[in-house]
């Protein structure tokens, strides 16, 4: 990843009006509109100078390392400000973002996330989209070609359970989802696809006529998931666990500033703990797509940013992208005190549902970041509600 703005240099940076705001919500739709209309990411000539610059890179064989350094060198040596450096940061992420085919619904998050957690909540920016995605959602419909032979070595996926499968599939790229789906028979194909939700099964299906999906990746994709099957492959989870992301939040005497709350603030995280703690063994049980039903519990404005990390975790994002897009929320909305200490906390564990790791171990990491000695005082309160000794 190449440097760049990093907490508190960032944070000022993303310190807007609301009236700059809401020219950024203006140019991020246009951006959206343009996706579906221009889905390999050649935008009309003269859209953004930032997409021209980016276009010239790639047209010259330009690697994604290249376009990336070259885009936010660009930034860095321009010394914009105010709402001209978010919409050039905007651009430069959609961009790399459409190069890393990502969906439309991802990188809306991604962008909106840059205007801060109220402002999204008191203008209902995702509330306000979903219709506009659920129409772009359109049903697989994927023509099943000659049946592969090996086929039947993976026959043991048929009896795999919702959690198990999402164990396999998480991490896998949609064009080889969608070159598998292509040689399976009904069967198989509707078991894969009842391991993910809409936003996953349009992901798949906005990559369903490339012409990259032969029957060759087929059968890659039937060897592959065989591997999983025997265990001489990694599967997601553990694959993720291996994902190293480079936090932009603050650090050193900030990010302590930033965390200093007294013991009283302190007791008001207690619930977001025992949210988690539930929540984590809710999917441990029964998967990601079967917890989905939790989120419309937590419908309150005190509970929108942790629902929106919990949207995220649930729909089976990579846990890199969901603290990307949460770290931009805290960096635009400069919080202190209990207010930072809550959403890293949400932060943390979003992250590490993501990875499917155990309730027990993000408890203590959890303690860790409060400190070890409000322990005694949180366990009490959390065995008290759940009758689990902590």
């Amino acid at each position: 990843m190449v440097r760049f703005y990093l907490g508190t240099e960032l944070s000022k940076k993303l310190q807007l009006s609301n009236g700059d705001k809401d020219k950024c919500i203006e140019f991020i739709n246009k951006i959206i509109d343009n996706i579906y209309l221009y889905r390999n990411g050649d935008f009309p000539k003269g859209f953004h100078p930032i997409f021209d610059l980016a276009q010239n890179i790639k047209n010259s064989n330009g690697t994604f390392m290249i376009i990336e350094k070259s885009l936010r060198y660009h930034l860095l040596s321009s010394d914009y400000r105010g709402y001209k450096f978010l919409e050039y940061l905007l651009a430069v992420e959609t961009f790399l973002s459409i190069l890393l085919n990502e969906h439309p619904y991802q990188i809306y998050h991604k962008l909106i996330s840059y205007l801060g957690e109220e402002y999204i909540f008191f203008n209902s920016l995702i509330k306000n989209k979903e219709t506009y995605f659920k129409q772009k959602y359109i049903n697989i419909n994927l023509k099943t070609n000659k049946i592969s032979e090996k086929t039947d070595e993976i026959k043991n996926i048929i009896s795999l359970s919702q959690k198990q499968l999402e164990y396999l599939l998480f991490d896998l790229n949609p064009l080889f989802i969608v070159a598998g789906l292509k040689v399976l028979p009904e069967e198989y194909k509707n078991k894969i696809t009842s391991c993910f939700t809409d936003f996953n099964l349009d992901l798949i299906n906005l990559n369903a006529n490339s012409e990259e999906c032969t029957s060759m990746l087929g059968n890659e994709f039937i060897d592959f998931i065989n591997a999983r099957l025997n265990g001489t492959e990694q599967n997601s989870f553990e694959l993720r666990r291996e994902s190293y992301y480079y936090s932009r939040l603050y650090k050193g005497n900030e990010f302590t500033y930033r965390l200093n709350s007294n013991y009283k603030q302190k007791a008001q995280i207690k619930e977001v703990i025992l949210i988690f703690l539930g929540i984590s063994g809710k999917i441990r049980e029964v998967g990601f797509k079967d917890s989905l039903e939790i989120l419309g519990m937590l419908n309150s404005e005190d509970f929108f940013y942790l629902k929106m990390g919990l949207t995220y975790v649930l729909e089976g994002w990579h846990p890199m992208t969901i603290r990307y897009i949460l770290e931009n929320q805290i960096l635009s909305g400069d919080y202190k005190g209990v207010d930072f200490l809550k959403r890293l906390l949400i932060i943390d564990g979003c992250h590490s549902l993501a990875l499917n790791i155990s309730e027990h171990i993000i408890f203590e990491k959890f303690i860790q970041t409060i400190g070890e000695e409000n322990r005694v005082d949180i366990e009490k309160y959390i065995n008290e509600a759940t009758n689990v000794l902590y």
